[in-house]
This record gives structure tokens, sequence and C-alpha cells, in this order.
């Protein structure tokens, strides 16, 4: 039997960071470049971030790049018309 603790999933890397900080959503998502309505989605993980995002996020050291393309390569193929839709939001 495996007892090891699975490791945090990005949106829970996202808020580990932003809480470490101590900062609100609005601060945290201003403080990497975002809206605070996108950095909310990716902490709830309701969306994935896209690859310009995931780099400011890789830059301000949420997560690495390594952790990004693991969780990327464990998502679950998505429909285009869905795929769309998160880009454009």
């Amino acid at each position: 039997m495996n007892n090891e603790t699975p490791p945090p999933t990005l949106p829970e890397k996202v808020r580990q960071w932003r809480l470490s900080a101590e900062l609100t959503q609005s601060e945290a998502a201003a403080r990497i470049g975002l809206r605070q309505g996108t950095f909310s989605r990716i902490e709830s993980g309701a969306r994935f971030p896209d690859a310009a995002t995931a780099a400011l996020m890789v830059q301000h050291g949420l997560f690495t790049a390594a952790e990004y393309g693991e969780a990327a390569l464990a998502r679950p193929p998505v429909p285009l018309a869905e795929a769309v839709r998160e880009a454009a939001a």
C-alpha cells in the first residue's frame, strides 16, 4: 500500500503561493499581470493556464515549468469548442 501524499495540483500550488504571500486574489493577479477573474478561475481549477499565462506564473514562482508540463500531460483531452472558450476567457 502506498501512503505517500500526492503532490499538490497546480490550483493548490497557486493558492499556497498566494496565501503564503498574504495576498488577495486581486493583489496576486496584479503582481503577476493577470486579471483577477483569470487568476480566480486558475486557482479554483475551473481554468487551466495557457502557455503564456503559465510562463508568467513560473516567472513569479507559483510552480515550475516541469510541474506545468506534467499537469498538462495529465489533463484529459479537451474538445475543441471548450478549448476555444477557455482561450477566450
